[in-house]
């Protein structure tokens, strides 16, 4: 049996789940964080969308920050739109219908232009974070249907089930933004303990209308995370700095209560005056 490891919290590391299935149906398959494949001596065949874990035969990955972690005949490239785009390579699946429409949606989904259907699998895939037989029957359903996933009853009854909490959160976010007042270039927002991590990233996305590059630290089940997204700065190098990465635009990093004040010097050094909100 194969066995793989795939991230868990996001659309390419689930679709990327999809594809193996497309494969190998009988996958075990891991759904792990980022510190968990670094930290793990689980033993797989094939890992996709994390670090690489110390015990990989092979390795598939799009995050310039992992780059040092590259071997002979892994698959990485860090200018591919995401990880599925390179393991459906690899795992010679080009030809398929259903894994060419996967791929589609995982480059839109991790470049920042998700359809709303995409923004909906998204929000049922972050809800199920830590579920993996969830995460499973999620990517298993993409898997048959493709683009037509929301045909799915397990999907869509995941949507029913949480639409009303985003709706009432999405509320909260519109208040937030308009208490939220301009005068940087740099924002810094504090949420902890105020909204859910489903949707903890949207408030980024959303004030870069007002900033060049918004930081938001929430809480999740290991202890705080920050969450850098921008316009045109390089927020990656700040993440790395920290021991996170991502990508050029939009990256992140686990951090401790005491390194929150070193992000805030290192924001000010780099971009000047931060604005700091804390959600309450």
């Amino acid at each position: 049996m194969v066995k793989v490891a795939v991230h868990s919290s996001d659309c390419d590391g689930i679709l990327s789940a999809s594809l193996i299935l497309l494969k190998y149906p009988e996958a075990e398959i891991d759904f792990l964080t980022v510190e968990e494949a670094k930290e793990t001596n689980k033993e797989y065949d094939i890992a996709v969308d994390l670090p690489r874990p110390r015990k990989c035969r092979l390795w598939i990955d799009h995050h310039e920050s992992n780059s040092d972690l590259k071997r002979n005949g892994d698959y990485f490239d860090p200018n591919a739109n995401s990880a599925a785009s390179l393991l459906v390579k690899a795992l010679d699946l080009e030809r398929s219908k259903i894994a060419r429409e996967i791929v589609e949606m995982a480059n839109l989904a991790d470049t920042g232009r998700h359809t709303d259907d995409l923004l909906i699998l998204d929000r049922v895939i972050k809800w199920n974070q830590g579920n993996k037989e969830k995460l499973l029957a999620i990517a298993r359903a993409v898997s048959k249907s493709g683009r037509d996933f929301m045909r799915e009853e397990l999907i869509s009854s995941e949507w029913r089930k949480i639409k009303p909490e985003i709706e009432r959160f999405n509320k909260k976010i519109e208040e937030i933004i308009s208490r939220v007042t301009e005068g940087a270039r740099v924002a810094l927002i504090d949420e902890r303990g105020s909204l859910p991590y489903i949707v903890s990233k949207d408030l980024g996305v959303r004030l870069l209308d007002k900033f060049e590059v918004v930081a938001l630290v929430y809480e999740v089940k290991d202890g705080l995370r920050i969450s850098f997204r921008s316009k045109n700065e390089n927020v990656e190098e700040i993440a790395k700095k920290l021991g996170g990465g991502g990508h050029v635009h939009a990256s992140g990093s686990s951090i401790t209560e005491g390194e929150l004040y070193k992000v805030v010097e290192e924001i000010s050094r780099r971009w000047g005056p931060v604005v700091y909100f804390r959600v309450r």
